[in-house]
């Protein structure tokens, strides 16, 4: 039996080493689909899908209007790929959500046999974040499902009726009605030689990329008062950040006065955390302020300073962010 990960960040690749040392997996047993331009793999057979199949990468979860009909060529050529990479052998897959299609192309394929959840990140501790909407339902919803999707997905109640959530901190943080286990691995024993900091500040960042300019230059205010005072603050850039934004924000730091350090993008955040000691993690909902603060930094957030700000980040911060309760239970509010 062959068990396959779709790996988008490295916390996605935490929780897929979890599994793999906590069910004593073999490695000629693991296969990889990467996305989002991850490249830390060197260990399993992998796949990077937005190389090889951009067309595919990132379409909504149950398709467009005659999405199937037009990219069939590039899922029959998907569907052959992700048969090679498991060797034409049976196997379940681990994914960190069922929010793209091609995440339930992977769950759908012939030779799928079980389907689980991994640790993603904010999102995994919000339980609608598995239970869907299924939009298919009576004839014009059939009719919809198969030009739109060729009936490739699975219905979002089989996979937690039937499925396992593998977290990595533990099972009282998840609402979800799944199965979960924890599955955190033993992180001492991963390499690590990137940036180690000590007693120092840092800065995470989300993307923001669909926020328009009010909401940034709202951020950007909150952002500068929040962290008046400071001396030097270590940045982490979203890897979605537009260039344009990452400028703006370090030199509305550097404004203050505060001299700024930028962490290289491919930086493994959690390593870095759980390498570094006695941090104090500044942002506004990034999942890794949550992770520093369980690995023993404490991490101050802005948020309820940005809700305050203006309506325009009030509603931006109710309608585009998940924040899920645990988080205020392990990060403090400025």
């Amino acid at each position: 039996m062959k068990h396959l990960f779709y790996i988008h960040s490295y916390v996605t690749y935490l929780a897929a080493l979890g599994v793999i040392e906590h069910k004593c997996i073999n490695d000629e047993d693991v296969a990889f689909i990467c996305g989002r331009g991850v490249a830390f793999n060197d260990r399993f057979k992998s796949l990077n899908v937005n190389n090889a199949f951009p067309s595919l990468a990132l379409q909504p979860t149950y398709g467009t209007r005659w999405m199937y009909l037009k990219k069939r060529k590039d899922i029959f050529a998907f569907d052959q790929i992700v048969s090679e990479l498991v060797d034409g052998k049976q196997y379940f897959c681990y994914l960190p959500s069922n929010n793209h299609f091609l995440l339930q192309l992977i769950a759908s394929h012939k030779l799928c046999v079980g389907i689980n959840f991994i640790e993603e990140g904010l999102s995994s501790y919000d339980e609608f974040f598995y239970k869907k909407l299924w939009p298919f339902n009576g004839p014009f919803g059939l009719l919809k499902r198969i030009v739109n999707t060729g009936c490739r997905n699975v219905h979002p109640e089989k996979i937690i009726s039937e499925g396992t959530l593998f977290t990595l901190f533990g099972h009282s943080f998840y609402k979800s009605d799944i199965h979960k286990e924890c599955v955190m691995p033993d992180v001492s024993r991963i390499p690590y030689s990137g940036i180690k900091m000590e007693s120092t500040n840092l800065l995470m960042m989300n993307a923001f990329r669909d926020a328009n300019d009010t909401v940034r230059r709202g951020l950007l205010d909150v952002l500068g008062k929040s962290t008046k005072g400071l001396n030097e603050i270590y940045i982490k850039h979203h890897p979605y950040s537009d260039e344009k934004f990452k400028v703006d924000l370090e030199q509305t730091l550097m404004s203050s006065g505060i001299e700024v350090h930028l962490i290289p993008e491919d930086t493994p955040t959690e390593l870095m955390l759980f390498n570094s000691c006695n941090l104090n993690i500044y942002g506004l909902c990034s999942s890794t302020m949550m992770y520093g603060a369980l690995f023993g930094h404490k991490a101050y957030s802005f948020a309820d300073k940005f809700k305050h700000h203006s309506d325009e980040c009030a509603f931006y911060l109710d309608n585009n962010l998940i924040i899920p309760d645990i988080f205020y239970n392990y990060v403090m509010q400025l």
